[in-house]
């Protein structure tokens, strides 16, 4: 029997905080935990609903597309995506239509992939 009782939180490495901080506020819709200094240089946190996403700045910890990624589970898909398109993120899968869901994979301001989903 395991004793993990749920996820803590998924932090994504970033380069450049401001920029990082401006894409999840401004682009994404996050708002910074009130739990949490939002003036660090090297660690923010967004509550979302039980879970949180924090972003960290640490010497040898680097942004990818190829390693694990947090879906961010949207309640207007299609909104969500003329969004994001507008402010021309990038998308490393573009939107599908599956028989359970939408989903599309871009990527963040640091190059990390992150899954813009929507359950049917």
């Amino acid at each position: 029997m395991s004793n993990i009782k749920s996820i803590g939180f998924v932090s994504y490495p970033v380069k450049d905080m401001a920029r990082a901080k401006k894409f999840y506020e401004e682009i994404i819709g996050l708002t910074p935990s009130p739990d949490f200094n939002s003036t660090s240089e090297d660690w923010a946190e967004y509550l979302i609903g039980d879970s949180a996403l924090s972003l960290g700045k640490m010497e040898g910890w680097e942004p990818t597309t190829q390693g694990p990624s947090m879906a961010l589970e949207v309640e207007d898909f299609d909104a969500m995506i003329t969004k994001l398109k507008s402010a021309s993120v990038v998308f490393t899968i573009e939107p599908m239509k599956l028989p359970t869901c939408q989903m599309a994979v871009i990527q963040d301001s640091e190059g990390n992939g992150v899954l813009i989903h929507k359950l049917k």
